[in-house]
């Protein structure tokens, strides 16, 4: 009966809680090397734009609010 129910609630919060760990350590991977990558080539991405994908990804990662939610279409800005 109910005790069933509870228990996959809890199950799948945990699956939920777990995945948003995964998701939030994905990120933070890749705020570093993306930060490295995009910050060295100016030839692709403004600095306005490089910066505010970082942003994002750092909030992601954070399990803030995006700040830039009008990030795409990219790139934003000319480089």
């Amino acid at each position: 009966g109910d005790g069933m129910n509870a228990n996959a609630t809890c199950h799948s919060l945990e699956s939920a809680l777990v995945e948003i760990e995964r998701l939030r350590y994905a990120c933070a991977e890749a705020y570093q090397v993306m930060g490295v990558a995009l910050l060295s080539d100016k030839r692709c991405w403004s600095d306005v734009d490089a910066e505010r994908a970082l942003d994002n990804i750092f909030a992601a990662a954070n399990g803030e609010a995006c700040p830039h939610p009008d990030l795409l279409p990219w790139p934003g800005h000319a480089p």
